[in-house]
């Protein structure tokens, strides 16, 4: 038997200003504003006091499925507006040496990866702060989605092709993820 309702409370932060429209939650935070689409239209969110309440009545298992996913996520939105996410990279090279830079552009520029002589091009969007030390990348931002994205993309960027993994372990890996 279903149960009548589900409800889940979200706590909201003093410095966060939360607007709900149709299928839209607008976050407003210090470090910049997320916003998220609804697509169920079974589940409904009310702003009551200092909580944000997500509820379905007499939901299914995928309408259940979806009103936590939903809630994770903005938890995790309104985290990364308060204290913002990190995540490290380290580069490793066995006999070339990798050069990281940082373009002018807002892209992230990786020169001499096992020894070739091709350029890869990374675009950075706007909200993400990167700084680059020696051997060490730091990614800094509060969308945690785009965050991972970059950071896969990076590390994805420059993996070995086509060659033995255990012998070629050149490469840049996440080290700490948030």
């Amino acid at each position: 038997m279903r149960s009548p309702v589900v409800m889940e409370k979200i706590k909201i932060p003093e410095n966060i200003d939360i607007n709900i429209d149709n299928n839209k939650i607008i976050l407003k935070g210090n470090k910049g504003t997320i916003e998220r689409k609804i697509n169920d239209n079974n589940i409904i969110i009310i702003k009551e006091n200092d909580y944000l309440v997500i509820k379905a009545y007499f939901p299914s298992k995928r309408i259940i499925k979806n009103l936590y996913t939903l809630s994770a996520h903005l938890r995790n939105d309104i985290n990364g507006l308060v204290n913002g996410y990190r995540y490290i990279l380290r580069s490793i090279s066995v006999h070339f040496p990798l050069k990281i830079k940082l373009d002018k552009n807002n892209k992230l520029l990786i020169e001499n990866y096992m020894g070739g002589r091709d350029i890869k091009e990374i675009e950075i969007p706007k909200d993400i702060k990167i700084n680059i030390k020696e051997n060490e990348i730091s990614i800094e931002g509060y969308n945690i989605e785009l965050l991972g994205n970059l950071a896969g993309l990076i590390e994805n960027s420059v993996r070995p092709k086509e060659k033995d993994l255990r012998k070629f372990q050149d490469g840049i890996f996440i080290v700490k993820k948030p």
